[in-house]
């Protein structure tokens, strides 16, 4: 056998061995994969984009991509890290030369959860400054300025 072959047979027995936390139920896992796959961008964006592409016309296109595209990829990382029982740090050492992807993958989860502390910040900020007697947002908006009002 080779030699690589044998060193990730391994480690596949090394963490089969380990005793692994599973889900509860399958609303459980159906909940937690939602939840990774539509964030806050998603909610506030996708209508502009929407709007902006062509209104109803876009989702003919959008919706053919995610399901010729998106949903294979999604399915694909999944199943390939639960039945190889590695985390996305390790998964890719059956082919070396993808081992960047599961670096690449903890990258960006560290940043999207920076942009989402920022965004909870300001969330935190615009609500406790409601509670104000004064407004900030009232004076200083463009909203409220003489070309918007009388256009």
């Amino acid at each position: 056998m080779d030699a690589t072959f044998c060193f990730i047979l391994d480690i596949m027995i090394q963490t089969m061995s380990k005793s692994r936390g599973s889900w509860g139920s399958w609303f459980e896992f159906l909940f937690s994969a939602l939840g990774s796959m539509v964030g806050l961008g998603n909610i506030w964006r996708f209508p502009y984009v929407c709007y902006r592409n062509g209104g109803g016309a876009f989702l003919i296109p959008f919706f053919v991509a995610m399901v010729v595209c998106g949903c294979p990829l999604l399915f694909l990382e999944m199943l390939y890290c639960q039945y190889s029982n590695l985390g996305p740090g390790k998964v890719w050492i059956i082919c070396p030369l993808f081992k960047g992807i599961g670096c690449g993958m903890m990258i960006i989860t560290f940043v999207v959860s920076v942009y989402y502390t920022m965004i909870m910040g300001w969330t935190l900020y615009y609500l406790t400054m409601s509670f104000s007697s004064k407004l900030p947002w009232v004076e200083h908006s463009f909203i409220n300025s003489t070309h918007i009002r009388y256009s």
